[in-house]
């Protein structure tokens, strides 16, 4: 089982990652003109809008999210798109990538949890292999970058 093994040391990398990166709790945090406050991490940015607009809208999240992990086993070249820099770098690069995901025969995300206002996910991963479904726990940290949602992080 391979595939196992590089799927377990894919989210080490990742959980290590993002323990490396830290998070900012805002009081250095920039704003811009139009008085939103931001950070930037993996070159992402997490800006929060002025006003009430959240920066995650729950509903736009969602369906990034679980459209992503339904395609993840049949098309990850294509949700290699949605990873940043920083991500595909601790997924061990495109080839690794694709090459542990298309192993599974189905992939989706359920439970889906936000937090609107960061762009934290957590939610249950269920992976098909060999007639074999697993389900696990799962989270993840969004950005944006130039207005599209993007993978910053896992762990």
């Amino acid at each position: 089982m391979p595939w196992l093994a590089t799927g377990g040391v894919l989210l080490l990398l990742a959980a290590g990652l993002a323990l490396l990166a830290g998070r900012d709790d805002g009081a250095g945090g920039l704003r811009d003109g139009a008085g939103a406050a931001s950070s930037s991490v993996g070159g992402g940015s997490t800006a929060q809008p002025a006003g009430d607009a959240p920066a995650f809208p729950e509903d736009e999240v969602r369906t990034f999210v679980t459209d992503h992990y339904s395609r993840l086993s049949s098309d990850p070249r294509a949700t290699w798109r949605s990873l940043t820099p920083q991500m595909q770098q601790a997924a061990g690069g495109e080839a690794a990538y694709v090459e542990l995901w298309s192993g599974f025969s189905s992939t989706s995300a359920s439970q889906v949890e936000v937090d609107e206002d960061t762009g934290e996910v957590s939610f249950t991963l269920t992976r098909e292999h060999d007639g074999t479904q697993t389900m696990s726990g799962q989270s993840i940290t969004l950005v944006r970058e130039d207005g599209a949602l993007k993978i910053d992080s896992a762990g």
